[in-house]
């Protein structure tokens, strides 16, 4: 992923992190999305608050556009997986990425 899609995506952590942290009214919480000519990025959380001790999982959702793609956990001889750089507040640690099963798009 290219440095300026990284920092977009830190962006979108960092403020997907402190709403979280701070909660809201709603069911879940969505980042600010990160755009470019190749599509749409943001974090998606399956809470709106998160809780001392309590796991709480976040999901990459990309949109892309016509004609892009995105490689899965075993992109074979020609990709590479996706990766997150995370940089979060001491105590909180993160998990290795969860993929869907293969060919099952969510």
């Amino acid at each position: 992923m290219p440095a300026r899609e990284v920092r977009g995506v830190k962006t979108a952590l960092f403020v997907l992190l402190g709403w979280l942290l701070a909660g809201s009214a709603g069911l879940a919480a969505q980042s600010v999305p990160y755009v470019d000519a190749r599509g749409t990025a943001s974090l998606v959380s399956e809470s709106d608050s998160v809780a001392p001790q309590q796991p709480v999982r976040v999901g990459l959702r990309i949109v892309l556009a016509p004609g892009w793609h995105t490689y899965g956990k075993d992109p074979g001889d020609a990709g590479e997986p996706p990766e997150l750089d995370w940089t979060l507040p001491a105590g909180i640690a993160v998990g290795p990425i969860a993929f869907p099963p293969a060919g099952k798009q969510v």
